[in-house]
């Protein structure tokens, strides 16, 4: 299990503190219909105005990038990967085998750990 993120550490955003003593960010990115590098300079860019939360979906096809934008604002010493608060979903065709989804949003997004996985929609596939 990942260690507790330390998102209140450098936020300029409010938190909500979870029942598991989590926090998450009150305020963040949603990714839908950002593309390419499009997608990761405005990932970057809101890391580097304050957002911490950063929402993406295997269906917006754009986990790479985000997950491109967080490594830039990482490698520049901007945030640690504890300080941010990364979101995706599955899709109702991934429900049947969720490890591999989610074993592919990691690989996809390059990241150590999803802070919080999501299902997309409330049917099944």
């Amino acid at each position: 299990m990942p260690r507790k993120p330390n998102i209140s550490g450098r936020t300029r955003s409010p938190v909500l503190v979870l029942n598991n003593g989590y926090e998450i960010p009150v305020l963040g990115l949603g990714t839908y219909s950002l593309l390419n590098d499009e997608c990761v300079d405005s990932v970057y860019t809101a890391i580097k105005s304050g957002y911490r939360l950063i929402d993406t979906a295997y269906m917006y096809h754009n986990e790479k990038e985000v997950g491109e934008g967080v490594r830039k604002a990482i490698n520049e010493r901007l945030v640690t990967r504890d300080e941010m608060f990364i979101t995706t979903k599955l899709y109702p065709n991934q429900y049947a085998n969720p490890e591999v989804a989610i074993a592919d949003a990691l690989e996809a997004l390059d990241l150590d750990y999803i802070d919080l996985m999501l299902l997309h929609a409330d049917r099944t596939a």
